[in-house]
């Protein structure tokens, strides 16, 4: 069992493919010999960021992180988020930040299931089939997609470099009736920030899937009537782990 970050090192070599059965492994992010054998490092969870964009980069590993139903899981979790507000989605513009495949589900469900319209920010062109499907378009700034979305739902990886993506100034540029979704990590958004956009009502409301929280969520989010908290949620246990 990998357990620390020298255990972690001494793993990689010789290995093509490392496959941890959790998350949280320490050194996950840390710079390591190199090994050109060792072409991907992935696990069962719903995305990859266990392992850090540079040291992927760095270390030639392709960093994977989703099985199949894990995207249906999230997707749902987003979805109930949604929902549980008591909000109507039909007609309403959801915004993901996000487009790989639990955003893209995320947007199939959302699109076919209740009418939404779909506005994509991803960090690569979406290719134009797939925005046609879903009669979507993408817009190349996050503040464009903020200030038109009637719900901002995030699906990008939680790597440092994604560190505080949502803060008190891209809060502000939100509607004032829009709710923030988040099902892919705490470090995406500033806690203190979005608990004052709360008390403040700057947004209507938050949904926040808190299953891969490393850290407590902060006490004034907490106190906020206008905040979901889904403790534990499908992606991280029961079916999800079993079919993985």
């Amino acid at each position: 069992m990998v357990t620390n970050e020298t255990a972690l090192n001494s793993a990689r070599k010789g290995c093509a493919v490392m496959f941890p059965a959790v998350t949280g492994i320490p050194g996950a992010s840390a710079p390591g010999p190199s090994n050109p054998l060792l072409k991907t490092i992935g696990n069962q969870y719903a995305d990859a960021s266990f392992v850090s964009a540079g040291r992927a980069k760095d270390t030639n590993d392709m960093a994977t992180g989703t099985v199949e139903n894990m995207c249906e899981s999230k997707a749902e979790t987003a979805i109930r988020l949604m929902l549980m507000g008591g909000r109507k989605l039909s007609g309403k513009t959801l915004g993901i930040i996000g487009f790989g495949r639990t955003g893209r589900e995320t947007a199939r469900k959302a699109h076919f299931g209740f009418g939404m319209k779909i506005v994509v920010h991803n960090r690569s062109a979406v290719p134009g089939e797939d925005l046609d499907h879903l009669n979507a378009a993408q817009v190349d700034d996050i503040d464009h997609l903020l200030g038109q979305s009637d719900f901002v739902s995030l699906h990008c990886p939680a790597h440092p470099e994604n560190s505080h993506l949502i803060d008190a100034l891209r809060l502000n540029r939100m509607k004032p009736d829009a709710c923030l979704i988040n099902t892919a990590g705490a470090a995406l958004v500033d806690e203190e920030a979005l608990a004052d956009a709360l008390w403040y009502t700057t947004i209507a409301g938050a949904g926040l899937d808190t299953a891969a929280n490393e850290t407590p969520v902060c006490d004034r989010l907490c106190g906020c009537e206008n905040v979901i908290l889904l403790p534990l949620e499908d992606s991280a246990s029961g079916n999800t782990d079993q079919a993985a």
